[in-house]
């Protein structure tokens, strides 16, 4: 049967379209469904021929999502403004010029800290 609800073209199972929300749009607390929401929604996914679920092996397999763990968390981000020379030829000693720039300031406090 197709959504009688929202119109999309897409079949859903038996009453799908018909789930209920919370009516705390914005809590801060996740949205529990009900035994009949879950099974309706199990319904669901089992009738969807694009649904698959990976194997164990395929799950160990698969890589991290997102941007890896820095070796330095407690790096932060800031801006610093450069003349234009200096800042082509920090980007023209190639990639790493940022940590290269990184370090280059590092050593600088060693030398000028007052401790």
């Amino acid at each position: 049967m197709y959504c009688a609800e929202c119109k999309c073209s897409r079949p859903h199972a038996a009453g799908y379209a018909t789930l209920t929300r919370p009516t705390s749009y914005f809590s801060n607390t996740p949205a529990t469904n009900t035994p009949e929401e879950e099974a309706q929604i199990n319904a669901g996914i089992a009738a969807d021929p694009d649904t698959f679920e990976p194997t164990a092996e395929e799950v160990a397999s698969m890589r991290p999502y997102g941007r890896p763990k820095s070796q330095h968390p407690l790096k932060q981000s800031t801006t610093i403004r450069f003349d234009a020379d200096v800042l082509a030829a920090l980007k023209a000693t190639g990639k790493g010029w940022q940590t290269r720039v990184n370090d280059a300031m590092r050593e600088w406090v060693k030398t000028h800290s007052s401790g």
